[in-house]
Parts: structure tokens; C-alpha cells; sequence
């Protein structure tokens, strides 16, 4: 197993919570003296409400996978939109905080923060996420969390959707090979699974990948399986849950009460990574094989995912994947 990396470095990343209440965004951090500082920012609803058209808009163009030219169109709307928060939602004072934090950020979000597209504010020079590496986590009604499993095996899930998502499949052989060239056991099934099996695998295994379709278009969107969805009801009946789950799914990130994400998180899978909007089939394969592969090579889940960021930063896609998971986690906590 790879040597995790930066356990000597004596600083870390910036813990940042952004609260949302009535008319302001409530920031608070630790200061040098680990008191708790905060600062209360105005964000009136007109911000609100053009956030939201403008990020259903982003989404509404991801979804019609827009070639090379569409993709530079997309990555400047997103500057746009980016740039609108960075000016908009976030203070001078939280600006400097992350500015002088070159080990990165972490995020404790609520169910409001958490919809903000943290991932892309834009100075006027860079993307955040792909200036250091970026992490969520979100406080939700957690009432009947599950504990960790502690197996040290991989499940790789494909569903090419009949055929209709071909990399999706060569993804997941291809990830399931990386895992098992270094000597990690991985476990591959198909879109014939049965959700009874597929609950069973899910709670069995350390780390889950899936690579394949969400119907994200049911009131419970969730994966495809031979007898029906697998969704967030499935997924809150399990009994132990992966301490890694990678949801490589159209909007296999986005969060919703019905969502199979939100069910994910409330149940207590510690690490979650996925795309928040549609991102297209051969741009999802690189993103999952490029972070699999760091961190088999001993980064951290959060380095890992910011050196894919900054991997396809002509591209558009790395724009919709979020992560939750604590900053130092890597794949010695995994397996």
C-alpha cells in the first residue's frame, strides 16, 4: 500500500463553515489563537435568485454535452458565475483567509451553502478548486447513521446503459485493474445485478465505484438495476456503508431529500465524490481513472481530486464534481 503523504507538514487546510440565515451567510473560522471567529455577510434574495438562474443555466448547457467550442463557452459562464459569487457572497476578510491558504480549503456547508458552486469562484485569475485543493462537508439530520464496514476490497459497478455509455464499462474494468495491480482485491458487476445483490456488495466492500447512467428524472432518482432503481431508500437500509463511495453518475452528486446523494451522506459515508450536472462519457472515464490512480499513488482524496482539476482545465467537466470528505483522508484510511 502507497505512503500517505503530508502527515509532517504542520499546516492544514482552511476550515471555513458557511451558514446560511435569513438575508445573510454567516462565515466563521479558527483564529491563530483557536478561538472561533465570525463574520456576518449581507446576501440579499435578488443574489439568490440570480444564482440560481445563472447556475440552472450552466447546467442546462452541460446537459446537451457540448463539444470543443461549446465546452471553452461553458468554462466562461462558469468564470462568469464564479466571478458573480467571489464578488457577491463572499467578504474582504474570508478573501484573505483564502487567499494565504495555499494548503487548500475545507467547507462545513448546510443545505443551502451546500447548492453554491464553491468549486468555481473565480477571482479574475483562478478557478478556487483548481488553486488548492477543496473539500466539503455538510451538516445534515443524521438520525440513523450506519457504522463503517470494515472490509478492504473495491466494487466497481458499470452500467453502459445498453450500450449507450461505452466508457463507462472501460472505466470500470480499468479501475478495477489499477486496484488489483496493486494488490487490492476488486470486485466488478453489471447492470444485471439485482438490488438485493447490489445492497449486499455496497455493504461489503470499502470502497464503491460506480460508473454508469442515474435516472435522475424519477421522484427517486438512483442507479439502474436488472429489477428496477436503486435508490436512496435502497441505500438507507444498509446495515454497515463503504467508507468511499464514488458516484460517477449524471448528477450522482446533486443533493435533494429524494436523492440517492443526499441518502449516501445522512446514512454516513465519511468520503462522497461525484458530478453535481450532466458531464459527458469519455471526460467522466479520465476524471475517475486520473483520481483513482493518485490516489493509488498516495495522495489524499482531496489532492487527488485537485490534480485532476487541474489535469482538464481546458475542459468544463471537472467544474461539476464536488467531494465530501475530510482533508486528510487518504487510501491507508480507506482499506
Amino acid at each position: 500500500m502507497p505512503e500517505k503523504k503530508y502527515d509532517s507538514e504542520p499546516d492544514a487546510p482552511l476550515s471555513l463553515s458557511a451558514f446560511r440565515h435569513p438575508g445573510i451567510i454567516e462565515f466563521g473560522w479558527r483564529g491563530p489563537d483557536l478561538g472561533l471567529q465570525q463574520i456576518r455577510h449581507r446576501a440579499a434574495g435578488p443574489v439568490w435568485r440570480q444564482l440560481r438562474q445563472r447556475l440552472a443555466e450552466i447546467v442546462d448547457i452541460a446537459g446537451r454535452l457540448p463539444g470543443p467550442e461549446g465546452q471553452a463557452a461553458l468554462v466562461d459562464e462558469i468564470k462568469n458565475l464564479g466571478s458573480l459569487l467571489y464578488h457577491n457572497l463572499v467578504p474582504d476578510k474570508v478573501k484573505e483567509l483564502i487567499a494565504a491558504s495555499a494548503r487548500g480549503l475545507h467547507l462545513f456547508l448546510d443545505w443551502q451553502t451546500a447548492a453554491i458552486p464553491w468549486e468555481f469562484l473565480w477571482d479574475g485569475r483562478r478557478f478556487l478548486a483548481q488553486a488548492a485543493p477543496l473539500t466539503r462537508q455538510i451538516s445534515l439530520f443524521r438520525s440513523a447513521m450506519a457504522p463503517a464496514t470494515r472490509a478492504r476490497n473495491v466494487l466497481v459497478v458499470a452500467d453502459s446503459a445498453q450500450g449507450q455509455l461505452p466508457a463507462a464499462e472501460d472505466e470500470a474494468r480499468a479501475i478495477m485493474a489499477l486496484y488489483e495491480k496493486h494488490g487490492v482485491p476488486a470486485d466488478l458487476i453489471g447492470e444485471d445485478a439485482r438490488r438485493s445483490e447490489l445492497l449486499a456488495l455496497v455493504a461489503s466492500h470499502g470502497i464503491v465505484h460506480y460508473a454508469g447512467h442515474q435516472d435522475t428524472e424519477s421522484s427517486r432518482p438512483g442507479w439502474r438495476c436488472a429489477d428496477g432503481l436503486f435508490s436512496g431508500r435502497h441505500f438507507s437500509a444498509l446495515d454497515r456503508v463503504p467508507k468511499l463511495l464514488f458516484s460517477n453518475s449524471c448528477g450522482g452528486a446533486r443533493l435533494s431529500p429524494s436523492s440517492l446523494a443526499y441518502a449516501v451522506l445522512e446514512r454516513g459515508v465519511g468520503s462522497f465524490v461525484g458530478p453535481v450536472w450532466k458531464v459527458p462519457d469519455h471526460a467522466a472515464r479520465d476524471m475517475a481513472l486520473n483520481f483513482h490512480r493518485a490516489l493509488l499513488e498516495g495522495e489524499t482524496l482531496a489532492r487527488a481530486l485537485f490534480k485532476v482539476r487541474r489535469r482538464q482545465s481546458g475542459q468544463a467537466a471537472w467544474a461539476g464534481y464536488v467531494i465530501y470528505a475530510p482533508p486528510e483522508i487518504g487510501l491507508r484510511d480507506l482499506l
